[in-house]
């Protein structure tokens, strides 16, 4: 079948056979649900219920392997204004959470006195700010100051207060890297032990054929681990070059992590990052860049959640219009618990839709850290050609329009 440009093979079988009983998905087992630990064996899974099987070919092992937050694991990048009880429910949902300024340096330490003994992350945001303006910053430096802090709030890693760095901008970027390697080597004299990162904000276009040979050589001598923040008004890896040559980064260097990324941070994840973090709202889940401003439909106030079917975020009021979709937008995580994600289209301010999302994104990471890492690109390839078919069917089931991003059909052509 050919629909959105790609040609897709149809592996998740009839619309009929997704419609079978519980028993009968039973003995046709999807691979991601298959690798979700019985009910009680594994603690942060027990409250997550299986989902519907969705027919998707292919063997499993019988058991599956742990993994620390930041080696597999997909933290919540949380919005400024989230409130304490949501950041701690995303946290325990997903495998930790990142909160971002100073409000979230307060939620953090929040976060910490309240109990929450799991992963919490602070990024300093300091990409948010003009590159080229002077640094505001006590005599010992922005870093030194940056690493006391989250010392201070006992943070699960360091990350670096990095500046961003424009398509192209070679000077900028030694600047980034140097500063990069001097705020992990105080990170690592602090009493307070945790790994350091080096925050690497860059413009998409550092990604492109033209200038990610560039981007290489000059990572070639760092030894640090890097967090890498892509950077686009709209989708930054909405093309086959950026998709093709972030995994040519992972592999070349599979310590690297992502921040402020969406649904691609699972193909980044079957790749070898470490960890990636997904923004709880669009506003956190793409940096624009310095001084740019993000692509939005400010007229559709409905929210965004990320379905499982399709594999990428769906306005809610699309979801709504959505009418005969025959159960393909039923769901089976914790929060939906075999409900339609119809219901989700209302208010934006809702919490359901982001805690609904954390829990997929957790399910899909647990899947793909059950694969032997040899076998997880081509499970997250063939898992994205699903997912465009599934998009198609859609279509032709409701009449609304399921519109996959560039991202998507570039991991589903990967070899």
């Amino acid at each position: 079948m050919t629909k959105h440009g790609v040609s897709v093979t149809v592996v998740a079988g009839t619309i009929a056979e997704r419609r079978m009983s519980e028993q009968q998905c039973a003995s046709r087992v999807s691979p991601w649900s298959a690798a979700l630990p019985a009910r009680g064996e594994h603690p942060r899974f027990d409250r997550l219920a299986l989902p519907f099987c969705l027919g998707v070919s292919g063997s499993m092992p019988k058991t599956t392997r742990r993994a620390t937050a930041l080696s597999g694991g997909v933290l919540m990048y949380a919005h400024k204004s989230i409130e304490y009880a949501e950041a701690k429910r995303l946290a325990e949902v997903a495998d930790g959470i990142v909160v971002l300024g100073s409000t979230g340096a307060g939620l953090a330490r929040r976060l910490r006195t309240g109990g929450y003994s799991g992963t919490v992350l602070h990024d300093p945001v300091e990409y948010e700010n003009d590159p080229n303006r002077p640094r505001a910053a006590s005599l010992f430096g922005l870093e030194d100051d940056t690493v006391n802090l989250q010392a201070d709030l006992r943070v699960t890693a360091y990350l670096s207060p990095s500046a961003y760095v424009a398509g192209g901008d070679t000077r900028q970027l030694d600047q980034v890297l140097a500063d990069g390697v001097t705020f992990c080597q105080l990170a690592g004299k602090r009493q307070h032990r945790a790994p350091a990162y080096m925050v690497l904000p860059l413009a998409t276009a550092w990604l492109s054929k033209r200038l990610y040979p560039t981007l290489r050589a000059s990572l070639s001598g760092v030894t640090e681990r890097i967090a890498l923040m892509v950077a686009d008004p709209g989708d930054p890896l909405g093309s086959a070059a950026a998709v093709g040559n972030l995994v040519d980064l992972l592999r070349a260097r599979p310590t690297t992590s992502m921040l402020r990324t969406d649904a691609s941070g699972l193909g980044a994840l079957a790749w070898g990052s470490g960890f990636v973090a997904v923004g709880t709202t669009p506003t956190v889940r793409h940096f624009a860049g310095w001084g740019k401003k993000g692509f939005a439909k400010v007229a559709d106030p409905s929210p965004r959640v990320l379905c499982r079917t399709v594999l990428y975020y769906v306005r809610g009021s699309r979801l709504a219009a959505a009418d005969g979709d025959q159960r393909l937008l039923d769901c089976r995580c914790g929060v939906c618990n075999g409900l339609s994600l119809r219901r989700l289209s209302e208010p934006i301010d809702d919490p359901t839709g982001r805690e609904h999302s954390a829990a997929v994104l957790a399910e899909i990471a647990a899947w793909l850290r059950s694969l032997p890492p040899r076998d997880r690109p081509a499970a997250w390839r063939d898992e994205c050609a699903r997912a465009l078919s599934d998009a198609a069917t859609l279509e032709g089931l409701t009449g609304a329009i399921f519109d996959p991003p560039a991202a998507l059909k570039a991991w589903s052509r990967l070899p």
